[in-house]
């Protein structure tokens, strides 16, 4: 993965509005390209009356630059916007490689939450371990929330945030609890697993800092991928420990 990084200056009382020029502008260019994993602005008031504006952005590789940047990679882009805001520019960009963790039992940020969240997904399949059909379909609570329900619905969930949010897929998953009356408990569990594959698939090809192609519903902003795995797990250990009761009320089994 390559790191694009360019500086300017500007005056700090108008800072904040160039931050959202470059959002509209260098931003949006970068995030569009094929091949971006995330882009973000940084600043640093100097003390002097100025602020320094930092760009950021993570890619594929350099051929994937040159989809944005054309061949002359270390030549800075700037809109006519920029002539309005500039103090101080730089002329040209930076590129890095980024070096991967390393040392004994390193793990990547990305790595280390997708582990907490696959050890829950593990945990809830089982939660269904040698149930009947009937059993994994019985509501035990008065809500109606069954095992299988719970499946079902975390499907839905990792649908939701990863490939209509963050991957900007068109579709609109049923996060009911509520499963297919036409699917065996099997079935309804080998669809959770596929889709959880596909999750790491996307996770594991963005940066933590990349941000969802579109808000999700209701909302304004765009989040990180990042707070997309946070949220994931986080919502995922909820209703694991609600499964485990679930399965202690059906025949007394706890998943130690």
């Amino acid at each position: 993965m390559i790191t694009r990084t360019w500086r300017g200056r500007v005056r700090t009382e108008r800072a904040q509005e160039y931050v959202g020029i470059v959002e509209r502008t260098g931003m949006a260019g970068y995030r569009s390209t094929p091949g971006n994993r995330g882009a973000q602005v940084l600043t640093r008031d100097l003390g002097d009356g100025s602020t320094e504006i930092v760009t950021l952005s993570w890619w594929d590789d350099l051929d994937v630059v040159r989809g944005f940047a054309g061949d002359d990679l270390e030549r800075a882009r700037y809109y006519p916007e920029d002539d309005d805001f500039l103090l101080e520019r730089d002329p040209t960009v930076s590129h890095h490689e980024v070096a991967p963790p390393s040392g004994p039992g390193t793990r990547s940020e990305t790595e280390t939450l997708l582990a907490y969240l696959d050890r829950l997904r593990r945990d809830l399949v089982r939660d269904l371990s040698d149930l009947t059909e009937e059993q994994a379909r019985r509501p035990m609570v008065p809500s109606g929330t069954s095992l299988l329900g719970i499946v079902h619905h975390l499907t839905g969930v990792e649908e939701h945030w990863f490939e209509r949010v963050f991957a900007g897929q068109d579709r609109d998953p049923d996060r009911s609890f509520a499963p297919p009356e036409g699917l065996s408990t099997a079935e309804v569990v080998a669809r959770y697993e596929q889709v959880w594959e596909r999750s790491d698939r996307v996770a594991r090809g963005s940066h933590p800092e990349a941000l969802a192609a579109v808000p999700d519903p209701g909302e304004e902003g765009l989040d990180a991928l990042r707070s997309v795995l946070v949220h994931l797990v986080e919502e995922t250990a909820r209703h694991v420990g609600r499964a485990d009761i679930l399965r202690e009320l059906l025949d007394g089994r706890t998943n130690d």
